[in-house]
């Protein structure tokens, strides 16, 4: 009788902490992780003079910290002076790509109207 006593007694005390872990778990991942989520708001392209403009709206919808490390177009890497290596004959579709200083890279496609 003892035995079965304690056994639920045991087993109750597992179930409170796991309903405790299960209800606080998002708040510890915060804490303890440096997690980012990127998400775009909007992107389009115009173009004016056979000149195309990308405008991209992002943000991070993540309380960590975001840091971005490149700006890929077409999986060529912008340079942050304006000295980009863009070929004159531009394709219609523009892979976008973001890449982080933790390794994510997002993606988005903008098409020229």
């Amino acid at each position: 009788m003892d035995k079965l006593i304690s056994t639920l007694v045991l087993a109750s005390v597992i179930v409170a902490l796991a309903i405790t872990l299960m209800a606080y778990y998002p708040r510890f991942m915060r804490l303890f992780m440096n997690y980012e989520q990127l998400s775009f708001d909007y992107t389009y392209t115009s173009v004016k003079d056979s000149q195309a403009e990308i405008v991209i709206r992002f943000r991070n919808t993540w309380e960590g910290k975001l840091t971005i490390v490149a700006l890929e177009i077409n999986s060529v890497e912008m340079d942050p002076k304006g000295h980009n290596p863009i070929p004159l004959k531009l394709p219609s579709p523009y892979e976008v790509a973001i890449r982080t200083a933790s390794g994510g890279t997002y993606v988005k496609v903008v098409v020229i109207p």
